[in-house]
């Protein structure tokens, strides 16, 4: 399910820029193509509560409800709604399933309950120990795809309450824990089925670092690159009353400050760039220079 629902995600995002290459038939294709997916993943691997990872050769599912271990994967609840093969009811259930079944202190775990011995039909992962490696981990990839889920959901204070959990910079206060270095991601921390709880392993060895990047970026902060331009789009905590940031895209540097008046996640009043109100929340590039860019939540 997930590589399925990645394979939507290029599906979609291909699109404007095959659009504006004049190959709309391709276009076309793409969204029917996309579609067909769609009602496939909705259909065969919605679980009720949250979407299945997948099957095995003989048809039992894997991350199900009815399965004694991995009842639950993150990584098929974030890439249904980065993809947008969730709607928002079920994105919100998937990661509502979430928190409850794989958070922990240390961030969500990858997947519960972990293999506890190794069984041949789910391959090479149920042959690391409970929890470590893809086994019942806290496996940093997937802690960022889940921090843009939950951003892309408009729910800004469960996208940085992920990255506070997992981040080397709140992790480092406890080095006696997590006994990896305070200034780089680790590939994952052990899980809460390991006597080892919260040590990190692996560090320098992932490529966590810019997707959690993409996630503040992109996503709680809100400043996408498009087609079109620059996107305005934070989901931001409801705590976040003010803040600024200066970002260089496409050969101009904008300095944005976003003001949140009214305490809350998502949602855009106005944009007004270098004194003039933006009709939309697309800045279209400029050649070069400085901009000024006021964000008004509301």
């Amino acid at each position: 399910q997930m590589v399925a629902c990645q394979i939507c995600y290029n599906l979609r995002e291909l699109q404007p820029i095959l659009d504006l290459a004049g190959e709309h038939q391709l276009v076309d294709n793409y969204q029917k193509t996309y579609q067909k997916m769609n009602d496939s993943i909705n259909k065969y691997f919605w679980d009720g509560s949250w979407y299945i990872r997948g099957t095995t050769d003989n048809g039992t599912a894997i991350g199900s409800k009815k399965n004694r271990y991995q009842k639950i994967d993150i990584n098929a609840q974030s890439w249904a709604i980065i993809s947008g093969v969730a709607d928002e009811k079920r994105g919100k259930k998937a990661m509502d399933s979430v928190w409850k079944r794989l958070n922990t202190k240390y961030g969500p775990a990858i997947f519960l309950p972990a293999f506890q011995h190794p069984e041949e039909k789910y391959g090479i992962i149920s042959q690391f120990a409970p929890g470590t490696k893809e086994n019942g981990a806290i496996f940093n990839h997937p802690v960022s795809w889940a921090i843009i889920a939950e951003a892309m959901l408009g729910r800004g204070d469960h996208a940085f309450k992920f990255w506070q959990e997992t981040s080397f910079t709140y992790r480092g206060e406890d080095p006696a824990t997590y006994r990896i270095e305070p200034y780089v991601y680790c590939e994952f921390v052990y899980g809460p089925e390991h006597p080892d709880f919260g040590r990190g392993s692996f560090s320098w060895t992932t490529g966590s670092a810019s997707w959690f990047w993409r996630g503040c970026l992109d996503n709680i902060l809100g400043l996408q690159p498009v087609v079109g331009g620059l996107k305005i789009d934070p989901s931001l905590p409801k705590s976040w009353k003010q803040l600024e940031i200066t970002r260089q895209f496409r050969g101009a540097e904008y300095h944005i400050r976003i003001h949140n008046p009214f305490s809350i996640n998502k949602g855009i009043d106005r944009i007004v760039v270098d004194g003039l109100l933006l009709t939309g929340n697309v800045i279209r590039p400029f050649s070069g220079g400085t901009h000024f860019v006021e964000v008004t939540l509301g």
